[in-house]
């Protein structure tokens, strides 16, 4: 049986092959890699952010993602890990003709994580040593509470907003939530982020879905 503590190294870099769960707003995605490196520090308003670069299995340059309000990132060691179960729904031909598809649940949706879920925990249950690193659970706020980041103002539910809305920082982009009559409470923070030696508001924005 594998440990129930999550290893969660605040610096680590490997040069062999490993593969990364990275948890996005449909769902967990696989990477296989051939390097990899994770480093905890400050990005925005997070004091302990996660940042993960790597280079794919096959490719030649380097990506990186960030991981701040509620991070999933799983690290593990080699290849041929589990695929997560498609996004997508079977694919319908209408009366029409056309073939259409959508995804099985909603942007951020925690179904996702607890489908992933229900899969890997009893997958790496069965595998001593195969995790790097599991940020599940992992606190970016550097022990802050929740609410001291959110901002004063908090919309009703069904307010039309147009500014970004997701998990972590946003920049530049606006999105709906899922199913915004739904959404209870919104709270955003402003803070400057650079990026590429330019600074511009960046967003944290989070909400709370009610049933």
């Amino acid at each position: 049986m594998a440990s129930s503590i999550k290893p969660q190294p605040r610096t680590f870099a490997i040069e062999q092959s490993a593969t990364v769960y990275a948890l996005g707003s449909f769902g967990y995605k696989r990477i296989e890699v051939r390097s990899l490196s994770i480093e905890v520090g400050k990005y925005a308003q997070w004091p302990d952010a996660i940042f993960v670069t790597f280079t794919e299995k096959g490719k030649r340059k380097a990506r990186a993602f960030v991981e701040t309000f509620k991070p999933g990132a799983i690290v593990l060691a080699g290849h041929g890990h589990p695929e997560p179960i498609d996004i997508m729904r079977p694919e319908k031909r209408t009366e029409s003709g056309l073939t259409v598809s959508h995804a099985r649940w909603t942007a951020f949706s925690p179904e996702w994580v607890r489908e992933f879920e229900s899969m890997i925990d009893p997958y790496l249950a069965e595998r001593s040593g195969v995790v790097f690193a599991d940020y599940r659970g992992f606190d970016c706020s550097g022990g802050e509470r929740a609410e001291e980041l959110r901002a004063g103002a908090m919309l009703r539910a069904g307010d039309r907003v147009v500014t970004p809305i997701g998990t972590g920082v946003v920049t530049h982009r606006r999105m709906a939530p899922p199913d915004f009559s739904k959404v209870e409470a919104f709270g955003v923070k402003l803070d400057a982020n650079e990026h590429a030696g330019a600074t511009f508001p960046a967003m944290d924005v989070r909400w709370a879905g009610v049933s």
